[in-house]
């Protein structure tokens, strides 16, 4: 799956993401990572649009444990991570999340991910 997400290819993040899509349970972690990586990456909406009709069409419970992992994600040490992230969480728009988001918003050591 890293593979996929690295290159790039809309119509791989595509396949990636309508498989997920029929999978009831959260990804990986490092999957999740990936997913933001592209999120971060600046792509096209052909690349990033089926990651984000993934993540607002999820079913509440799958949204609540992937707000859960994309917080865990603000901790990374990578930076576009950080800023994947912060993209997943605002397109969950779960409010327990928007605290963590503000918080990073103001206190992040780096401006890319403020």
């Amino acid at each position: 799956m890293k593979v996929l997400f690295a290159s790039g290819q809309a119509s791989a993040i595509r396949s990636v993401m309508d498989r997920l899509r029929g999978v009831p349970v959260v990804p990986p972690l490092e999957s999740l990572r990936h997913i933001a990586l592209v999120l971060s990456s600046g792509e096209t909406q052909s690349t990033t649009g089926p990651i984000e009709k993934y993540l607002r069409k999820a079913s509440p419970e799958l949204q609540m444990d992937l707000t859960a992992c994309f917080l865990c994600l603000l901790e990374h040490k990578d930076t576009l991570t950080r800023c994947g992230a912060c993209r997943a969480l605002a397109i969950l728009r779960r409010e327990n999340s928007m605290r963590c988001l503000d918080f990073c918003r103001r206190s992040d050591a780096q401006a890319q991910v403020r």
